[in-house]
C-alpha cells in the first residue's frame, strides 16, 4: 500500500468522522430542545395529593353554597307560610 492509498483512506475516514459528529451535534441539540421541553412539562403536572386537596376545597366550598341556599328557601318557605300563601 502506497502514501497515497493510506491518504486517500485517512481522507475517507476523517470525511466520516466529520460527518458522524454534524449527526452528534444535531442529536445534542434535539435533546436539549426536548429536556427544555420535559422540564417545563415536569413543571406544570399537578401531583395526586395536589388535585385531591384543591378537590376536597372545591367540595367545601360547594356544599357551604348549598346550605346558604337551603336556609334561603327554609326562610322564603317560613315568609310564605306565615302570610298563608302556601
Amino acid at each position: 500500500m502506497d502514501k497515497n492509498d493510506k491518504n486517500e483512506i485517512l481522507s475517507a475516514i476523517n470525511t466520516f468522522a466529520e460527518s458522524v459528529d454534524r449527526r452528534f451535534e444535531s442529536i445534542d441539540q434535539r435533546f436539549d430542545r426536548m429536556e427544555g421541553r420535559i422540564g417545563k412539562i415536569e413543571g406544570t403536572v399537578v401531583t395526586k395529593d395536589y388535585l385531591g386537596e384543591k378537590l376536597s376545597d372545591l367540595r367545601g366550598d360547594l356544599v357551604i353554597l348549598v346550605r346558604k341556599e337551603d336556609n334561603k328557601m327554609n326562610k322564603l318557605i317560613d315568609i310564605l307560610t306565615h302570610k298563608q300563601v302556601l
